[in-house]
């Protein structure tokens, strides 16, 4: 079944899912500017999927690396990286409408790579990293979508400078969530002879997002990147990461309860 009935090449499909069936995929393809564009495709369990892809944007940078995430009625919160900065749009099920673009930054560097969880509370955590003007200082940067309101709140660095550490080269970030609305962060920063490590930062409602700790405690020669994290509904977490012991690449993991 081919999804993309445009003319265009097309990279980079995402999907998400909810309890009952529906369901939406995002992806990069090519337009008649000869950008690549973000478009849709919904799925209804009652009628299949739509016949015509629907364009996500409208601006004219390169937009790429969609990411997206369904509440449990069909509603879609997506993000995406375009121009150097990290836009995001709400797609409504009940309309079947995307909502007019938002900029979730507006910093002077270049965001990239941005990342989504959705919390059962129906709120969203992004997170993404920003290179500055110099093109020297890579931070981490994180935004959320409160549910009640339905609007983003301010751009938060996350990532902080800690002694041995090279500065400002964090990247690569993930999130995830639980049931209460507690967020988990994970990124690698590499120490100042370039040897990645792996750092997290938590969030609670009542406290914010907490001070940047190096989940690697084996030993700063170590080389350790590609984390990932998770969290149960009891707000426990766990990270997971690959990590060179010079010998060998082994899978590591903190767990947080």
């Amino acid at each position: 079944l081919t999804l993309d009935t445009l003319a265009g090449d097309v990279q980079n499909p995402r999907i998400a899912m909810d309890g009952t069936g529906k369901a939406m995929v995002l992806w990069e393809q090519v337009d008649t500017d000869l950008v690549f564009s973000i478009y849709a495709l919904k799925y209804a369990p009652a009628s299949g999927w739509e016949v015509t892809p629907k364009l996500v944007e409208t601006l004219k940078p390169v937009a790429g690396n969609p990411r997206l995430v369904m509440d449990t009625a069909g509603n879609v919160t997506a993000v995406w990286e375009q121009g150097g900065s990290i836009f995001s749009s709400y797609y409504t099920y009940a309309t079947a409408v995307w909502s007019i673009p938002v900029l979730l930054e507006n910093t002077n560097g270049t965001a990239a790579n941005p990342e989504l969880a959705l919390a059962s509370t129906g709120d969203v955590f992004a997170v993404w990293y920003d290179v500055d003007s110099t093109g020297l200082i890579f931070s981490v940067y994180t935004n959320s979508l409160t549910k009640a309101t339905g609007l983003w709140g301010a751009a938060t660095v996350i990532s902080t400078i800690t002694p041995g550490f090279a500065v400002g080269t964090s990247f690569l970030p993930q999130v995830a969530t639980d049931a209460s609305g507690a967020a988990v962060a994970v990124w690698q920063h590499p120490t100042a002879l370039g040897i990645n490590n792996t750092f997290t930062s938590r969030y609670t409602a009542a406290a914010g997002w907490g001070a940047a700790t190096a989940l690697q405690t084996t030993s700063l020669t170590l080389t350790g990147d590609t984390p990932r994290a998770a969290m149960d509904g009891a707000g426990n977490a766990m990270a997971v990461w690959q990590q060179d012991d010079l010998t060998q690449t082994n899978i590591m993991a903190r767990q947080y309860k």
